[in-house]
C-alpha cells in the first residue's frame, strides 16, 4: 500500500501501474479529475476531494455575482486542468459563455502568453481562470499588469490555490532561479491583489469532534507540540489533515479485513485481498481532522470547498480571506455526488475596481427587443421567437375581433328578419289578396280609363261566384259626404 504522491502529474504513472502490481494507493493532495475513471485507475484513491467539484462551485458562484462569461488558461499536458473542459459543458448548459480554453505548451514562450491575454482583451473577457504553475503564473499576471488587466482595471482572477506562498515576488525569483519576468515584487503584487483560488477545505471546523475524541483545535495543538516547526496552527500545511487522515483510512480498513481473515494480511498484494481492501476502502465514513472522510463509492472523497480571496494590507503581508463556502450533498445517495450549495459572504470581498462595484462580465447586452416585456412575461430568451409569438396572438385576436363583429351582425339581421316575418300586416299581404284573384275568364275589359305611375288603367266587368257589396249613396246622405264619395271615384280614374 501507497499514500502518496502528491501532484498529479506524478500520480498518474504509479496509480496506472498500480493494478498490475495489485497495489492501493492513497493520495492526499492530487486533485486531477482524471483519476476518478475505476477502469483505469482501480487501486486509487484520496483523501482530498477531485478538481471536479469545482464545476458546481464556479457554476453557482457566476451565478451568484450575475456573471455570464468567463475565460481560461492553462498548461497543456497538465493533469490538474483536465476538469476545464468538462466544467466548459456545465456552464454551457446553463447559458454562461465559456469563450476560450487556450492551453499553451509547457514552458511557453512570452509571446504565446501575450497572444492570448490579447485574444482575452479583444473580446472583453474580464473573468479569467488561470490554471498554472509557479513560474508560469509570474510571467501570466506581469503581463497582466502590463496590458492594464489587473483588479484595478476591473478584471477578476482565479488563480490556483496550491502556489507558493511567496510565488509572486518576482525578485527573488529572477536571483534564485535565473528567471527573467520584467516586473518587479511591488509591481506583481499590484497584478495579483485581490485574486481568487478554490480550494478543499484544509480542516474540519475547530470545534468539530474527531473520530479520536478530541477536537480538531485540539489536534492541531498536539500537531505543533510534536516536534514540528510550525509556530502558529494557520502555519501548519493546508495537507496535513488530509495526510493524517490517510493514514487512518488504511487503518480502518485493514482492522476490518483482518476481523474478516487474519490471512488477509499476510497476501496483501493478491488479487482478490486488494478488491475486498478496495471495496472495504470505499466504504469509509469517519469525522477526520480534515471533516467528513466518505468516498459513497467513488474514488474520491466529496468534501467541503472553500472559495478565497488574496488581498495585500498596508504592509504588503498577503492575507487570505474565505468569502465563500461549498457544503456538498453528504447525507443524499440518490443524487449527483457533485452538488451542493455554495454560500458567499460578498461583504467580506475587497472589490478593486473604481468604483468599488463588482466587475462587469464584458458580456455585451444583446439589442433591446422590440416586445422585451412580452419576452420576459412568456420566459422567451429569443426575441425572435417572442415576435413570432406576439404576431400569430396578434393575428388571433383580430380574427376573433372580427369574427365577434360578423356573428353580432348577423344575429341582428336574422332578428330584424324574424321581426318582419311575425308582421302579419306587411309579410302576409299577398296571403290577404289571394282571395281577391279573380279568373281570366271571367274578366271583360271594355275600355281604358288611362294612365298612372304603374302602368295603364283599364276599366271592364267582372263575374264573382260570389256574392259582394256595393255601396250605395242614400239620397238622405249630407251633400258634404256625396262630394267627397264623387272625388275620390274620380281619383280612381285618373290612376
Amino acid at each position: 500500500m501507497l499514500r502518496g504522491p502528491a501532484c498529479s502529474d506524478t500520480v498518474e504513472p504509479l496509480a496506472g501501474v498500480s493494478r498490475h502490481f495489485h497495489t492501493v494507493v492513497i493520495s492526499y493532495s492530487a486533485e486531477g479529475s482524471s483519476f476518478s475513471d475505476r477502469k483505469k485507475y482501480p487501486y486509487f484513491f484520496r483523501t482530498i476531494g477531485e478538481n471536479n467539484q469545482y464545476q458546481q462551485v464556479y457554476l453557482q458562484l457566476l451565478q451568484h455575482l450575475k456573471w455570464a462569461k468567463i475565460g481560461a488558461l492553462a498548461e497543456d499536458g497538465h493533469k490538474y486542468s483536465e476538469y476545464l473542459s468538462h466544467m466548459q459543458l456545465v456552464l454551457k448548459k446553463n447559458n454562461i459563455t465559456f469563450e476560450f480554453n487556450n492551453k499553451f505548451p509547457p514552458q511557453g514562450n512570452i509571446e504565446n502568453i501575450k497572444q492570448y491575454l490579447q485574444e482575452m482583451v479583444q473580446e472583453n473577457i474580464r473573468i479569467i481562470i488561470g490554471d498554472v504553475y509557479d513560474d508560469v503564473a509570474r510571467t501570466v499576471m506581469c503581463i497582466a499588469y502590463q496590458m492594464g488587466m489587473t483588479a484595478y482595471n476591473s478584471y477578476v482572477w482565479f488563480l490556483p490555490s496550491w502556489l507558493s506562498s511567496d510565488w509572486y515576488d518576482t525578485d527573488k525569483y529572477n536571483k534564485k532561479n535565473n528567471e527573467s519576468v520584467e516586473c518587479s515584487t511591488e509591481q506583481m503584487v499590484m497584478a495579483i491583489n485581490g485574486y481568487f483560488s478554490l480550494s478543499h477545505a484544509p480542516f474540519g471546523p475547530e470545534d468539530s469532534l474527531t473520530h479520536e475524541n478530541i477536537t480538531v483545535k485540539q489536534w492541531k495543538e498536539n500537531f505543533m507540540k510534536s516536534g514540528t516547526n510550525y509556530s502558529t496552527p494557520d502555519k501548519i500545511s493546508d495537507y496535513a489533515g488530509y495526510a493524517y487522515d490517510a493514514v487512518w483510512m488504511y487503518a480502518y480498513a485493514l482492522r476490518k479485513l483482518y476481523d474478516e481473515n487474519s490471512t488477509h494480511l499476510s497476501g496483501l498484494h493478491n488479487e482478490n485481498t486488494t478488491k475486498r481492501l478496495v471495496e472495504i476502502l470505499k466504504e469509509t465514513n469517519f469525522q477526520g481532522v480534515s471533516g467528513t472522510v466518505q468516498f459513497r463509492g467513488r474514488a474520491s472523497r466529496i468534501s467541503v470547498v472553500h472559495v478565497n480571496q488574496w488581498y495585500f494590507n498596508k504592509s504588503t503581508d498577503k492575507v487570505k480571506s474565505i468569502v465563500g463556502i461549498f457544503e456538498p450533498n453528504n447525507s443524499i445517495n440518490n443524487q449527483d455526488p457533485l452538488a451542493g450549495k455554495l454560500k458567499v459572504d460578498d461583504y467580506l470581498i475587497h472589490w478593486l475596481t473604481p468604483d468599488g462595484e463588482i466587475p462587469k462580465d464584458g458580456m455585451i447586452p444583446p439589442p433591446l427587443c422590440l416586445v422585451e416585456g412580452f419576452k420576459n412575461l412568456l420566459g422567451v430568451k429569443d426575441c425572435e421567437i417572442a415576435i413570432v409569438i406576439a404576431n400569430v396572438m396578434g393575428f388571433l385576436f383580430i380574427g376573433s375581433i372580427l369574427l365577434i363583429v360578423f356573428i353580432r351582425f348577423y344575429q341582428i339581421k336574422k332578428d330584424e328578419l324574424e321581426k318582419i316575418k311575425n308582421n302579419n300586416d306587411v309579410l302576409n299581404i299577398a296571403n290577404k289578396l289571394d282571395k281577391w284573384e279573380i279568373a281570366r275568364v271571367n274578366v271583360v275589359i271594355n275600355r281604358k280609363i288611362g294612365e298612372g305611375a304603374f302602368g295603364y288603367v283599364y276599366g271592364g266587368e267582372a263575374f264573382f261566384d260570389g256574392s259582394s257589396r256595393c255601396k250605395n249613396l242614400k239620397n238622405w246622405f249630407y251633400i258634404r259626404r256625396k262630394t267627397r264619395f264623387s272625388q275620390r271615384s274620380r281619383s280612381y280614374e285618373t290612376i
